[in-house]
């Protein structure tokens, strides 16, 4: 592809700075009127931090849904972290936005379509040790709080009749 005026990049590199500023407001107001998320992204990408049972079960392509159930969202220049639970399990995750496949919001009928780029190259071996040095505050600050308790245990289920 011709990177003189790589097209397809150039529009995903926008899309991925009006993503940044759509999480940053989420990371100080929250999510209201319904709104919630579902993001796509590559768990293979460098930079990409899940645990290895995630990766084992995502080994390609993963979508999270941030609605309800997600915790310490931090928006960074090149990535995102947040606390999600799989299968019950908090973990902490790091996603570069370069490895964002589909960001959608449903209730604003809202859709975003990334171009995957696998060889970045430089690129996101910058990336990748930004996120590193991020990474260890971002888990530090996990691990201290880490006693939180998800309050799902403690509701009832309804069942209907």
């Amino acid at each position: 592809m011709d990177e003189y005026l790589n097209y397809p990049k150039i529009i995903d590199d926008s899309m991925h700075v009006a993503l940044k500023k759509i999480l940053a407001i989420v990371s100080v107001q929250g999510l209201r009127d319904d709104h919630h998320f579902f993001i796509s992204f590559m768990t293979s990408a460098k930079g990409v931090k899940l645990s290895e049972r995630v990766r084992a079960r995502y080994p390609e392509e993963i979508t999270i849904v941030l609605q309800y159930q997600f915790q310490d969202l931090v928006v960074k220049d090149s990535f995102f972290s947040l606390r999600l639970s799989f299968d019950g399990i908090s973990e902490v995750i790091i996603v570069p936005y370069e490895a964002i496949t589909s960001f959608a919001d449903p209730t604003a009928k809202f859709s975003l379509q990334f171009h995957y780029y696998p060889n970045h190259g430089e690129e996101m071996t910058n990336i990748t040790d930004e996120i590193t040095e991020d990474f260890k505050e971002i888990y530090n600050d996990a691990v201290v709080s880490s006693n939180v308790i998800a309050l799902d245990k403690f509701r009832k289920t309804h069942k209907k009749h």
